[in-house]
């Protein structure tokens, strides 16, 4: 059985952790063996994990960073938990480079480190996925400069999106030939079980629902701004409430937003639900507002359930959305109020983005995975898996 070696960070929960979850358990139904790599325990998106593949920890836990004094900048106990942490890293790591063997090796974040699977861990194969439009998330150029100086390493990048993939050429154009758009599989059957049941909604009065699901995140997700657009919506004379799913570091921020434009009564923080998709099928309209994406696994779960979406114009949301499956607006207040406005009291034109399904590429779960096994495994008489 072909081991593939997966390199991850910190597995909190969100869709890029979701997606991971959903594409290593298909490989493994596939015959393969993946063999998940975290950084750090304790992310949120591991009470997912179901033991369908192996999960391994890197470091023992997360310890304070020493500052520019080095660890005389630390607390002794800290100082020590440090230097601990540490050796047990590179014991880890260095049984990586030496006792195994995988057929292929996976950087599956942009913004990770390439150095554990360009240079470390033993593979056939070694493929960089690329889950975001680089020219968004990176605009100090850190991820495209490790791009640049490992691009000799690897054989293979995996774009998530459209935009993803022109991002990475605009980055090095010179890996034309090693860049390939696989969306993230879908699950759609799995979606719509978990959807079924009752609404989760208690408020009974009739007011249009606006839902959001997404980790509470201001810098990737737009958090501030939504809570601008509601205020000034509902100053406006809308009647609606939003409801947002999801958990995340910029959660005091949120609630001290909304708090302070006074809307606390129509904006609803419900934190972390482990099955998010009954939110979704009972809302009237799912907004996706993100500052950047990749592919968002959102508006996929959002057209699954047979919802109208509104989302800002980044990432893939225009392969996702094109030819009236929903509305993408400019990624700015203005538009996304104007786009949000001209939604709330139009149920005709809800229903018939609700009505056009996705794309036919991004529903065909078998014809993704199949691309990616070729690009772990190689082709003809490269083929290792």
């Amino acid at each position: 059985m072909t081991r593939i070696f997966w390199h991850y960070s910190v597995f909190n929960l969100g869709g890029a952790e979701l997606s991971t979850i959903r594409l290593l358990a298909a490989l493994g139904q596939r015959g393969l063996a993946p063999v998940l790599a975290l950084n750090l325990p304790g992310g949120t998106a591991e009470t997912r994990l179901d033991g369908s593949f192996e999960v391994r920890h890197l470091r023992p836990s997360a310890t304070p960073r020493p500052g520019r004094d080095g660890l005389a900048s630390l607390r002794p106990h800290a100082a020590a938990q440090y230097v601990l942490a540490r050796s047990v890293a590179a014991a880890r790591t260095a049984r990586l480079g030496i006792g195994e063997r995988f057929g292929a090796a996976v950087v599956g974040l942009q913004g990770l480190s390439p150095h554990l699977v360009g240079r470390v861990v033993p593979a056939g194969r070694r493929l960089h996925f690329i889950r975001n439009d680089l020219a968004e998330c990176d605009p100090q150029g850190r991820i495209a400069r490790a791009i640049r100086a490992s691009a000799h390493r690897f054989d293979a990048y995996v774009c998530v999106s459209e935009a993803a993939h022109r991002s990475l050429l605009r980055v090095e154009p010179r890996l034309a030939d090693k860049a390939h758009t696989i969306a993230n599989l879908l699950g759609a059957d799995a979606i719509r079980a978990a959807a079924d049941g009752p609404s989760p909604y208690t408020t009974t009065t009739g007011r249009r629902r606006v839902v959001t699901v997404a980790r509470l995140s201001d810098r990737a997700k737009g958090l501030s701004r939504m809570v601008n657009v509601h205020r000034t919506l509902l100053g406006a004379g809308y009647d609606f409430d939003w409801h947002v799913v999801g958990e995340g570091p910029d959660r005091p921020m949120l609630e001290k937003a909304i708090a302070a434009a006074g809307i606390g009564e129509r904006m609803h923080l419900h934190g972390r639900r482990d099955n998010p998709y009954p939110f979704v099928r009972h809302a009237d309209i799912v907004a996706v507002l993100s500052h950047y994406e990749g592919l968002s696994g959102a508006i996929n779960e959002a057209k699954v359930l047979g919802r109208p979406v509104i989302a800002t114009d980044v990432g893939g949301a225009r392969e996702q959305l094109g030819n009236g499956g929903g509305l993408v607006v400019a990624s700015q207040e203005g538009a996304i109020a104007a786009g949000l406005a001209s939604l709330l009291y139009a149920p005709q034109r809800c229903a018939a983005l609700a009505r056009t399904p996705l794309p036919a590429h991004l529903l065909d779960d078998g014809a993704k995975l199949d691309r990616l096994i070729a690009l772990l495994c190689g082709e003809g008489d490269r083929r290792r898996c």
